[in-house]
């Protein structure tokens, strides 16, 4: 709904509380749809950290899916 492409989504069980989870997100978009994002996000999370690409450099490559990021 909002443009924006997720390239690569995956969830862990937070180290801090066993009831959490963390998940990263990258996703590509333009600086006003990263700015709308986040407004929406901050609504419904309980903590939100951003780190962006968009210095005039290129995304950097994706990173491929494997259990080992899962931590299994």
């Amino acid at each position: 709904d909002q443009g924006i492409n997720v390239a690569h989504i995956e969830s862990r069980r937070s180290r801090r509380r066993e009831s959490e989870y963390e998940i990263m997100v990258d996703i590509e978009c333009d600086n006003s749809k990263m700015d709308n994002l986040t407004r929406l996000l901050q609504r419904q999370l309980s903590c939100l950290s951003l780190h962006d690409y968009d210095k005039g450099e290129a995304f950097p490559p994706s990173t491929p899916m494997s259990q080992e990021s899962f931590g299994k």
